[in-house]
C-alpha cells in the first residue's frame, strides 16, 4: 500500500475539497476498492497500491470518465447554440474507456422531449408573438419589443437573403450578407433563447434522465437533482440550479475539459494533471469561468492581490499596465 501526499488537493477552497474526494472515488471505483483517504493538516493523502507514476498513468492513460450530462440545462451541449466541442469529441472517440459517455450522449440526443434543432426564424416569430399575445406585464412588454426588433430586421434582410424567415440562424450566419445582417442574427439570437424556453419540458427531461440513463450517469443526475414525493424536482444548493450557473453549465465545462486534456493532442496534458493532484506549476492553463466553487479565481478587478483587468491578467502589486513594454 502506496501513500501518497496531493497537495494540489487542498480543503480549500470547495473546488479544491471535491477534487480530493473525485480522486478517492475514482481510484477505489476503478482500480483499488480498499483505496483510502485522509487530510492532514492542508494536504490529502491517498493510499491506494498506486505509486505517484501509477496514479497519473491512471488518469491519463485509463481512467473512464462518469458521463456528467444535463440535458435539462441550456447550455449543456444539446442545444441549437450551445458550444458542442466537448459533446462532439466525446462522442467521436472510439476509446473503450469513453463507451458509456458515449452511449448517454448518443441515447439524449434522439428524445422526443428536447426541441428541436435548427428551428426556422419565421417559426420560431410565431411562438413568440403568440406567447406574448397570451402574457401580461412586463413579460409581455419585453416579448413584445423583441418581435418587433426581429420582424424589423427580418424586413430588411429579405432584400439580402431572400426568405430569410424561412431559414434557421446558423444558415443566416453562414450566409455571404453575415455582417450586414449583424442586427439580424443578435436580435434572432434572442429570440431563440426564448422560443427555448417556450418548448423545453425541463420536468420531462429529468424523467427522461432518471427513467433512460444508465447507472453511471444516474450517479451525476442524482446529485445534481432529486424528485420529491410530489414529483417536482429540487436541486440541491450545491450544484446550484441543477448543475449550472447561469449559463455555466457545469457539465458541458467538465466534456470541454476531457477533450482538451485527454482526447486532443495537447503537449501539457501531464503537467496540468501533476499541477491538479501535486499543486506542480504548468503551462497551458485555459482562461475559463470557475464557479461558485472557486470563487478567488474569477478574475476581474479587486478579486485577488495584483492589479488586474482582461487585457493584462493577475499582475504583481505594485505593477501598473502603463510599465509594461
Amino acid at each position: 500500500m502506496n501513500r501518497i501526499a496531493l497537495p494540489g488537493c487542498n480543503p480549500e477552497p470547495l473546488a479544491s475539497y471535491l477534487k480530493a474526494l473525485a480522486v478517492l472515488r475514482l481510484v477505489a471505483e476503478q482500480r483499488d476498492s480498499e483505496a483510502k483517504g485522509s487530510w492532514e493538516g492542508e494536504v490529502f493523502y491517498l493510499e491506494s497500491v498506486l505509486d505517484e507514476e501509477a496514479l497519473v498513468w491512471f488518469f491519463l492513460e485509463d481512467y473512464a470518465p462518469t458521463p456528467v450530462v444535463a440535458p435539462w440545462n441550456h447550455g449543456s451541449g444539446f442545444y441549437e447554440g450551445d458550444d458542442t466541442s466537448g459533446l462532439d469529441a466525446i462522442s467521436g472517440r472510439d476509446a473503450r474507456r469513453f463507451a458509456t459517455y458515449r452511449e448517454a450522449i448518443k441515447e439524449i440526443r434522439t428524445w422526443s422531449e428536447l426541441p428541436a434543432q435548427q428551428r426556422p426564424l419565421g417559426e420560431m416569430l410565431d411562438a413568440v408573438m403568440r406567447a406574448a399575445a397570451s402574457s401580461d406585464g412586463k413579460r409581455k412588454d419585453k416579448l413584445q419589443t423583441l418581435v418587433w426588433a426581429v420582424q424589423r430586421e427580418l424586413d430588411n434582410a429579405q432584400r439580402l437573403v431572400p426568405g430569410a424567415a424561412s431559414l434557421p440562424l446558423a444558415q443566416i450566419k453562414a450566409s455571404g450578407a453575415a455582417k450586414q445582417l449583424a442586427a439580424l442574427r443578435r436580435s434572432a439570437a434572442k429570440l431563440r433563447t426564448e422560443f427555448k424556453r417556450l418548448n423545453q419540458d425541463k420536468e420531462a427531461i429529468l424523467f427522461a434522465c432518471r427513467s433512460r440513463l444508465g447507472e453511471s450517469a444516474l450517479q451525476w443526475v442524482d446529485a445534481a437533482v432529486s424528485i420529491g414525493a410530489d414529483n417536482r424536482p429540487k436541486y440541491p444548493q450545491l450544484l446550484a440550479s441543477g448543475g449550472n450557473e447561469g449559463r455555466l453549465d457545469y457539465t458541458n465545462a467538465f466534456m470541454r475539459r476531457l477533450a482538451e486534456v485527454l482526447i486532443a493532442a495537447n503537449p501539457y496534458r501531464e503537467s496540468l494533471l501533476r499541477a491538479a493532484l501535486f499543486g506542480q506549476p504548468s503551462a497551458g492553463l485555459s482562461v475559463e469561468a470557475t464557479g461558485q466553487f472557486d470563487p478567488g479565481r474569477a478574475g476581474g478587478f479587486n478579486q485577488g492581490p495584483g492589479i488586474e483587468n482582461k487585457d493584462f491578467p493577475t499582475q504583481p502589486m505594485g505593477f501598473h499596465p502603463s510599465h509594461r513594454r
